[in-house]
C-alpha cells in the first residue's frame, strides 16, 4: 500500500531478520514495561491462591462476530494519568453487526486491575536496534503467561489475556531534516487482537475486534495514519506535538480468543516506561522470543 514510512521500517527490520542469524548479532535497543492482566474464559470458573475468579464474557465468547477489524467503539481520547484507560464508546452496529464486546463494564475490567476478574502481572519488552536509529519488538507466538496466573484452563496455552504499555518519549520536529535517510519519528505496530494506540492521550491507531492481525503506522510529524488493509481509511490527524517538548505514547492490546497471538512494533522513538518499578519476585521468568521480523526479549514479574 501507500505506506511509505511504513515500508521503510519493514524493509529494514525484514532485512535484518535475514542477516542476524542469531540474537547474538542484534545491537541493544530500549526497553519498556508493560503489564498483563490474565482472564478466565467466558462462562467459566478458575481457583487461584484461595480466590475464585470468573470469567469475563469478552474472553472467549461463542458469540463473537465475523473476526474482522472493528474501529469506533473506544474513545478518540484518554486522560494522561496512568488512571485514565481506554473508554467504551459503543459500536455502529450497522456497519460491523454484533459487537464483539458485551457491556460497557466488563470492557472497562480489561486494562483495570479488578479483584475475582483479572491476576496482573509486568513484563518488560526489549527491543532490538535493527538499523541505525530503528528500534524493533517482535514475537509470532506471543503466549507470555502459558501455565501461569490463572493458568490454561482447557486449552493449550493461555489465550486470554491483555497488554497495556505506557511510555514517554521526547517530540524531535527536527528527525524529518533532509538529510539523506533522516525520518521522521514514527511508530508502526502489526498484532491481535484488538489494538488501541493513543499519543499524547489521542487515539492514532484503532484496530478494535477479535481478529488476525492487522497493522498501521503512525507519522508524528505529519499526523499520517496508514493502515495496512486495504479496506480501512487512512487519516491525517492534528497531533499538536511541539519541538523537544514529552508526550506520552500508550498502547492497550488484548488476546481474547484461539488460536494466535502476535505483537510488533516498530520504531525510531527512544520510548521509556511510565509504569513504576516492580520488584521481581524469586524465581523470575526470562522469556525470549524470536519474530518473523526481529528478536526481542520479554521477563514477566508478578505484582504486587
Amino acid at each position: 500500500m501507500k505506506n511509505t514510512l511504513g515500508a521503510a521500517l519493514g524493509t529494514a527490520l525484514a532485512a535484518f531478520a535475514l542477516s542476524a542469524g542469531s540474537v547474538a548479532h542484534a545491537q541493544a535497543g530500549f526497553t519498556v514495561t508493560g503489564t498483563i492482566r490474565d482472564f478466565a474464559a467466558a462462562g467459566t470458573t478458575v481457583e487461584f491462591e484461595g480466590q475464585t475468579y470468573t470469567g469475563n464474557p469478552d474472553f472467549q465468547s461463542i458469540d463473537f462476530p465475523s473476526f474482522t477489524v472493528e474501529q469506533g467503539f473506544v474513545g478518540t481520547t484518554i486522560g494522561g494519568d496512568l488512571s485514565d484507560k481506554p473508554v467504551y464508546a459503543g459500536l455502529n452496529t450497522e456497519d460491523y453487526g454484533d459487537d464483539s464486546v458485551s457491556t460497557a463494564a466488563n470492557f472497562n475490567q480489561w486494562f483495570r486491575d479488578t479483584p475475582n476478574v483479572n491476576v496482573s502481572s509486568s513484563i518488560d519488552f526489549v527491543t532490538t536496534q535493527v538499523s541505525p536509529g530503528v528500534f524493533s519488538f517482535s514475537n509470532q507466538t506471543y503466549f507470555p503467561i502459558d501455565g501461569q496466573s490463572l493458568g490454561n484452563q482447557t486449552f493449550s496455552r493461555n489465550y486470554h489475556f491483555t497488554t497495556e504499555i505506557r511510555t514517554a518519549f521526547r517530540y524531535l520536529a527536527d528527525a524529518d531534516a533532509t538529510t539523506a535517510g533522516v525520518q521522521a519519528q514514527t511508530f508502526r505496530y502489526v498484532g491481535d487482537d484488538d489494538v488501541f494506540v493513543y499519543i499524547n492521550g489521542q487515539l492514532v491507531i484503532d484496530l478494535g475486534g477479535v481478529r488476525p492481525q492487522e497493522g498501521a503506522t503512525v507519522n508524528l510529524l505529519t499526523g499520517a495514519v496508514d493502515y495496512d488493509n486495504a479496506s480501512l481509511t487512512d487519516q491525517v490527524l492534528t497531533l499538536g506535538l511541539v519541538d523537544n517538548q514529552d508526550y506520552t505514547l500508550d498502547i492497550f492490546t488484548t488476546e481474547r480468543r484461539t488460536d494466535d497471538s502476535t505483537i510488533s512494533f516498530a520504531t525510531n522513538i527512544p520510548l521509556t516506561t511510565r509504569l513504576p518499578a516492580v520488584v521481581p519476585e524469586a524465581g523470575t521468568m526470562s522469556l525470549f522470543g524470536m519474530g518473523l521480523l526481529g528478536a526481542a526479549g520479554m521477563v514477566l514479574r508478578r505484582r504486587k
